[in-house]
């Protein structure tokens, strides 16, 4: 599976880690747990499982397409991911261009050697349901952004017939259906935001 996520290391940070354990000072005598090993067959299951097979778990590449805003300097996806924020509240006024929309989405395709992508394997298996209030030339409305090409024809198959699925541009962004979603995005956030106040919002 794609967009998984697991522990990373900066290097070197490993070895400061196991090193830091060597200056601590144990006090007693650890006690005997059980007599003979006890067998925990779901960690081999585990382990096997995840053996990294080069065959099955080439980095996904978004065919090389430039990104929409020129070259991209970020740090490691280890950095990104241990420094991230959430903003929970806005001013439920500010709106955002249909470029800045499509700019910020377009970072989410996944690249060879860009951060977080630097940091999974395998296919991309989570596509982007918008719902967007207030982006300056896109209406109001229900939006799928197709992270995925394959997924597009099971997308549309498994959602209702009423959707329109208009895609915007030359961007794999596609229209659902228009109006007033704030209610919706609000229920999808277990009220979380309330009311919504984010030009978009996606799950």
């Amino acid at each position: 599976a794609g967009d998984e996520l697991a522990p990373v290391w900066l290097p070197g940070e490993m070895d400061d880690i196991i090193e830091g354990f060597s200056s601590l000072d144990f006090i007693g005598e650890p006690n005997t747990l059980s007599e003979t090993h006890y067998p925990w067959p779901t960690i081999d299951e585990v382990s096997s499982d995840t053996v990294n097979d080069e065959a099955c778990c080439a980095i996904p590449s978004a065919a090389e397409k430039p990104f929409l805003s020129g070259p991209v300097l970020a740090p490691p996806g280890a950095s990104l991911i241990r420094n991230r924020r959430s903003a929970q509240a806005y001013d439920g006024e500010t709106t955002i261009t249909l470029n800045t929309l499509l700019t910020i989405l377009d970072k989410t395709l996944p690249r060879a050697g860009t951060a977080p992508f630097d940091t999974l394997t395998g296919e991309t298996s989570i596509n982007l349901l918008l719902f967007v209030h207030r982006v300056e030339g896109l209406e109001c409305g229900l939006y799928f952004y197709i992270r995925n090409d394959d997924d597009l024809a099971d997308l549309k198959a498994a959602t209702r017939k009423e959707f329109s699925w208009e895609k915007v541009g030359s961007e794999p962004l596609y229209l659902l259906a228009k109006g007033d979603v704030r209610g919706e995005s609000k229920f999808m956030s277990a009220t979380r935001i309330s009311p919504p106040t984010a030009p978009f919002l996606w799950r």
